[in-house]
């Protein structure tokens, strides 16, 4: 992995905020598969997340680090309850998060 595109995160979450953590698996282009937290809106959904505007997404991974990843090389993110599960999805009701 190259450290040059991860950082540990300086500023506290701000609790007040409109966002919640959910823990993801992340599958990449490449077959790399990363484990980490986004933030998304409360209420809202991950493809929504996803399909929004901005090219990149912050993952904050287990050990604190942020990676930036582009949305573009992403083939299937899966919220971390089903992952650990090892249910496609696929195979899930709704169909890919992707």
């Amino acid at each position: 992995m190259n450290d040059a595109l991860t950082a540990t995160p300086t500023a506290p979450v701000n609790e007040e905020s409109n966002t919640i953590e959910v823990e993801v698996e992340v599958r990449m282009s490449d077959t790399s598969v990363y484990l980490g937290s986004i933030f998304v809106e409360k209420g809202g959904r991950i493809l929504d997340y996803f399909n929004g505007l901005s090219p990149f997404f912050a993952l904050t991974e287990r050990n604190g680090k942020v990676r930036i990843i582009g949305k573009a090389h992403v083939i299937q993110a899966i919220p971390y309850d089903r992952a650990a599960a090892g249910t496609a999805v696929s195979q899930q009701a709704g169909g890919s998060l992707l």
